[in-house]
């Protein structure tokens, strides 16, 4: 179908970065003890990439450890709160779609959906939900994979997770080139920056988002007029639409009577349900029946450009500088990336050259 290859197409840069993530991720978990089974449940319900990398150390701190998971998840997950402010509208056009886009809307995810320019001649729902759908198989099939068989891979990938940086990259490369205003990526740059100075690479995320969201509402009057247009609504067609026990490492399945097995699962469900929260929130305050606030369509209008500028901080945030092998590679990776993407304007090949070039960095320092 034409909506599932357009949608494969705009995915493939999220394809490498999430297989190998997910196989990082599966590889730490079966060293933890735990198989491939909960790679696939973790990764099927919880669905946030870096919050199931702390879940990990998270796991068999039995029943006591639910509060401390529940804080460290809305942590962790806490810039989730502000993505769903440019969808309200758009999601709630995708009649029984909506919850499950709402949940998969992961980081990149939301990237690509603010990003993307659909046909006409698409369906504009059916292309949305692919996206989502197709980003989180991704993320599946390397956990699982991973937890299988990480061990034994023969190849090393050590670096291709770089392909999701020079993804949000792109993206800001084109928002900024597409932008009336750069106001909103200045300020998500520069509270960006400023926090990840003040409070390091672990904590810096959702003051700087915080931050940022109120420096765009105090300059509401000034952005107002030059705001993007909000992401694509699904045309009308696509509104009539409906979308209508293993074993291995520690067993997921084990006797219900466990208390291991059962405080591991909760630890999971736990982590599952603080992480929809981020998600589901701005829809459950903002996006019911009737239009929300002209305020909050602004700023999922002017939003997008900002997140993506903290997102790419994000990326980079564990830089050092202590010798050039710290910061070459990262920096000369992204040169390559924006030099590429304002020369050919081909997101694929821009990705790839960034990445190539990481990977082989990487390498020779």
């Amino acid at each position: 179908m034409a909506e599932f290859r357009f949608a494969l197409r705009q995915t493939a840069p999220v394809l490498c970065g999430y297989l190998f993530l997910g196989l990082a991720f599966g590889l730490l978990l079966q060293q933890a003890g735990y198989g491939w089974p909960w790679a696939l449940l973790i990764s099927g319900i919880v669905y946030a990439g870096s919050m199931q990398f702390v879940l990990v150390g998270l796991l068999g701190g039995g029943f006591a450890s639910l509060a401390s998971v529940a804080l460290t998840t809305l942590s962790v997950n806490s810039r989730h709160l502000f993505y769903g402010l440019s969808f309200l509208d758009t999601f709630r056009q995708m009649g029984r779609a909506k919850p499950y886009m709402i949940f998969s809307l992961s980081d990149e995810t939301y990237s690509l959906q603010c990003s993307v320019q659909i046909p006409e001649q698409l369906n504009a729902n059916r292309v949305r939900l692919w996206i989502s759908a197709l980003d989180q198989g991704y993320w599946v099939a390397g956990s699982v994979t991973g937890a299988a068989l990480g061990s034994v891979l023969p190849f090393d990938l050590t670096g291709i997770d770089f392909a999701m940086t020079a993804l949000f990259v792109v993206i800001f490369v084109d928002q900024w080139r597409a932008a009336k205003s750069h106001l909103p990526a200045v300020a998500g740059l520069v509270f960006g920056l400023v926090w990840l100075a003040v409070l390091g690479p672990d904590r810096f995320l959702l003051p700087a988002l915080v931050c940022t969201v109120l420096a765009l509402a105090a300059c509401r009057g000034r952005l107002d007029a030059a705001a993007p247009p909000a992401p694509q609504a699904a045309d009308a067609a696509g509104r009539r639409r409906r979308y209508r026990r293993p074993k291995g490492g520690a067993p997921l399945m084990g006797t219900i009577f466990n208390k291991a097995f059962l405080s591991d699962l909760a630890i999971v469900l736990v982590a599952c349900a603080c992480t929809v929260l981020t998600r589901a929130l701005p829809f459950v305050l903002f996006g019911r029946s009737g239009s929300p606030g002209r305020g909050v369509l602004y700023l999922g209008r002017v939003l997008p450009p900002a997140v993506m500028a903290i997102l790419v901080v994000y990326c980079l945030r564990s830089t050092g500088f202590a010798a050039a092998a710290d910061f070459a590679p990262q920096l000369a990776a992204v040169a390559v990336v924006v030099l590429l993407h304002l020369w050919r304007r081909n997101t694929l090949l821009s990705i790839a050259g960034g990445t190539a070039v990481y990977m082989i960095l990487l390498r020779l320092l």
